[in-house]
């Protein structure tokens, strides 16, 4: 999975172009590229985005239980304010 992540990084992410002071950007896509290819990702029901071109802290979905209360439920990777 490490091998696929490090591939996907350097050779198919289009979503990301890094500059010199991305190193926390490219480590989180790292990370949980490594995350989806080792869990079988790309058998996933639903990949919330997973090594798309968006930014890494978007790869989620919310999800509201309108029966027992209006409480979204987040799937996926959602960041801090702080983009990490």
């Amino acid at each position: 999975p490490q091998y696929a992540a490090l591939d996907w990084l350097a050779n198919k992410d289009s979503g990301a172009s890094y500059s010199s002071a991305d190193d926390v950007r490219i480590l989180q896509r790292y990370v949980l590229a490594t995350l989806y290819y080792s869990t079988g990702g790309a058998n996933w029901n639903k990949n919330y985005g997973f090594l798309s071109d968006e930014h890494e802290c978007k790869w989620f979905e919310e999800e509201k239980d309108w029966v027992l209360d209006m409480t979204p439920i987040t799937h996926g990777v959602k960041c801090g304010d702080e983009g990490w």
